[in-house]
């Protein structure tokens, strides 16, 4: 749900600009907001938010700028900005998919485990198969020790998507960190299938063989590391 993790062409596809403004003006929007996307794609931040903000004041109305804003608040670790520019985008669209997420997000990283909850179980309502959301879920409940909780929603979130990366990694994940190394194996090896570049996995699963017998299948993980 990180929203500069997307494409230029991506942000302009979901962006809504003013409607029924003269040509000369939306011209005005279409510039900015290319500006805005290019200098946040190069990680120019300050850039980024100066555009957006230029934006916001011809379009105060317009959740997904505030949304935009907020993620840029977000890949600068300054989680309070950035909560308040995504409740400001779920304000003026309480049903947005991504805000919810993005919200919950913040306050599980901000400590605040029952409001991350409260808005990803609101996620959940309206989009009960967003794979995505389980994960954030058990993350929440592993957090707070709740881990019988935190298993069944990893697992429910690899039966939605049995080739969700996410969802095979964070299961995988969770069954190491609590001594299951060989059914975390099965899961870790699915997730590095499905993203075989992660240099990080990579070096997990090559350390998973080793520790299973399979020296061969661990070396041919660590050489594709360092590749």
């Amino acid at each position: 749900g990180y929203i500069w993790h997307k494409s230029a062409e991506e942000h302009q596809e979901d962006i809504e600009p003013i409607s029924g403004i003269n040509p000369a003006d939306m011209k005005y929007f279409q510039l900015e907001l290319s500006k805005a996307i290019g200098h946040a794609l190069k990680d120019e931040h300050e850039k980024a938010l100066e555009a957006l903000f230029r934006l916001v004041e011809a379009d105060p109305d317009n959740a997904y700028l505030y949304m935009a804003i907020g993620g840029l608040y977000h890949q600068l670790k300054d989680y309070e900005k950035a909560r308040t520019y995504y409740l400001k985008s779920l304000d003026l669209d309480s049903g947005s998919q991504m805000a919810l997420v993005n919200v919950a997000l913040v306050e599980f990283i901000l400590g605040n485990h029952n409001k991350a909850r409260e808005y990803i179980l609101k996620n959940l309502e309206l989009y009960p198969n967003d794979t995505e959301a389980y994960c954030l879920l058990g993350r929440i409940e592993a957090e707070v020790g709740n881990d019988e909780a935190a298993l069944k929603l990893y697992e429910k979130a690899v039966e939605l998507d049995a080739n969700n990366t996410s969802a095979r990694y964070s299961l995988g994940k969770f069954l190491l960190d609590r001594g299951d190394g060989e059914l975390a194996l099965e899961h870790l090896e699915k997730a590095l299938e499905l993203a075989p570049h992660d240099v990080a996995l990579l070096s997990i699963v090559g350390k998973l063989r080793i520790d299973a017998g399979d020296r061969d299948g661990a070396v041919r993980a660590y050489a594709h590391a360092v590749e």
